[in-house]
């Protein structure tokens, strides 16, 4: 059996695929996401972890097999978001979201230090809003 798990922004949802019988099982948990102040678009990363354990528990129950007949995971997310964790792999902080959008300055400067194009060039991606390389800054 296989599990799936979509980490979005609202949810997180598991569905139990059979490779030889299609969908077996299915689950889907709500979790929460911050704007604290205009802009910001945060969320808490364990309300992720609890939900990916329950939708998991939920679907393998839907499909009627102990999570242990699980035999691989993917795993797809609302990416890119920014997680910063201390040395023991905790988060510090709510992460920030793909749609975050304080960091206006930070990719002023960041491009304006690095150059679009080289950081276009190195890493495929231009210097965005959706860039960790600004949410890092902002930290």
């Amino acid at each position: 059996m296989l599990l799936g798990l979509d980490i979005g922004t609202t949810a997180v949802k598991a569905v139990v695929l059979d490779p030889a019988g299609g969908l077996r099982g299915s689950a889907s948990r709500a979790h929460d996401h911050a704007s604290p102040a205009p802009a910001h678009s945060e969320a808490d990363p364990a309300d992720w972890l609890l939900g990916a354990l329950a939708t998991t528990g939920e679907a393998c129950s839907a499909a009627g097999i102990p999570p242990s007949a699980i035999e691989a995971v993917g795993v797809a997310g609302c990416v890119p978001c920014l997680v910063v964790l201390d040395a023991d792999d905790r988060p510090l902080r709510p992460a920030l979201l793909y749609n975050d959008g304080r960091a206006g300055r930070e990719i002023d400067e960041l491009a304006a230090e690095l150059g679009p194009e080289a950081v276009l060039a190195r890493t495929g991606a231009g210097v965005t809003q959706q860039s960790t390389l600004s949410n890092i800054a902002i930290q």
